[in-house]
């Protein structure tokens, strides 16, 4: 995966000039002819321009997007800023699109966006590149090879250390006056992933999530934690354990994992010195992956991501991770929420 994509004679856009777009451009930036870059705050936009050497910038996304020079958009714009104007608009342009998890904040606009792309006949695709972490394929290759049996029992913990309220942030600050946070934009990491990890879509999801009073008396509303128990039509139940309240230690945004299977366990662990490490009971023999460094997982995953663009755009090779896809993952975000204001078990499903 380290061959660089012969992508100059595509012309490309950065939508959104933050922390996030960092890691895309450290990843793949590079490929591409450098168009333009845009953001409301147009001191980042200015500020990306001069880092990374795009032609030209932007603060007005309408403006960006009737730019006839640019092919490929990443979007990377906060999910509240004017997410389904930018897909409608770029869609109607004509422009290619990788936009960062989540797709959406309600289930409505998701189905909308995917309605756009599908009209447009352009490439749609969500930025879900966990699945394309090092650690993560691994764990899918050793469960898919069958020598660990059907996976019939699983866990997975996420803390993250500070992660909310986003401080000083240049707009309307979406932690505090969101009700839907960590599920929407942490937990749907972990949900696609069990999806990639098992092949399969679940049934039903038991929800319940929380906020803390220290963070309600700072004035926030949204969710900082979410246990989930997921069910699965192969009968395979995985509970998800989410806090943005981690207080000590280090942080584990990967999430320990534990997965028992019929022949084995499958274990994940980034503290420990074998992030993978699988036990075949039948030959009582431990499966531990080779894999490349840890500080290199981030551009793995990123440049994987839009390789999968390219060959979708060149060879029809549909995204792993295309919005027809992620309506899956979004279902699953969307019926936790419902979840958990019922207060019981629900089909994971909604409608389209």
């Amino acid at each position: 995966m380290d061959t660089v994509p012969d992508a100059r004679r595509y012309g490309f856009g950065l939508l959104g000039c933050g922390r996030i777009a960092r890691g895309h451009m450290a990843a793949y930036g590079d490929w591409f002819n450098l168009v333009a870059c845009c953001d409301v705050y147009e001191p980042a936009a200015e500020e990306y321009k001069e880092r990374y050497g795009f032609a030209r910038h932007y603060s007005d996304f309408r403006r960006f997007l009737e730019d006839p020079a640019i092919d490929i958009v990443t979007v990377c714009t906060s999910s509240t800023h004017e997410r389904l104007d930018i897909v409608r608009k770029g869609a109607e342009g004509g422009k290619q699109l990788l936009v960062e998890k989540p797709l959406a904040i309600e289930w409505p606009e998701a189905v909308e966006m995917a309605a756009f792309a599908e009209q447009h006949g352009i490439k749609l695709a969500v930025s879900q590149q966990y699945r394309n972490y090092p650690h993560i394929a691994a764990a899918r290759d050793i469960l898919a090879s069958g020598v660990l049996g059907n996976p019939f029992l699983g866990s997975l913990q996420m803390a993250h250390l500070a992660y909310f309220p986003m401080k000083g942030a240049k707009r309307d600050d979406y932690f505090l006056k969101h009700p839907k946070v960590v599920i929407l934009n942490m937990t749907v990491h972990h949900f696609d992933t069990l999806r990639y990890w098992l092949g399969e879509d679940p049934a039903k999801i038991y929800t319940r999530t929380g906020i803390p009073e220290f963070r309600t008396a700072l004035g926030e509303k949204g969710d900082t934690w979410s246990v989930s128990t997921i069910d699965f039509p192969s009968g395979c139940t995985f509970q998800v354990f989410s806090s943005a309240d981690c207080k000590g230690g280090r942080p584990v945004w990967e999430g320990r994992t534990h997965i028992e299977c019929e022949n084995g366990s499958l274990y994940i662990n980034d503290h420990g010195d074998d992030i993978v490490a699988a036990y075949v009971a039948d030959q009582d023999r431990w499966i531990v992956p080779e894999l490349p460094p840890r500080d290199r997982f981030g551009a793995i995953a990123w440049q994987t991501t839009m390789r999968n663009l390219i060959r979708w755009i060149e060879d029809g090779i549909e995204h792993p991770t295309s919005v027809r896809d992620n309506l899956h993952t979004m279902e699953m975000v969307f019926s936790a929420y419902d979840s958990a204001e019922a207060g019981r078990p629900l089909p994971v499903t909604r409608p389209r």
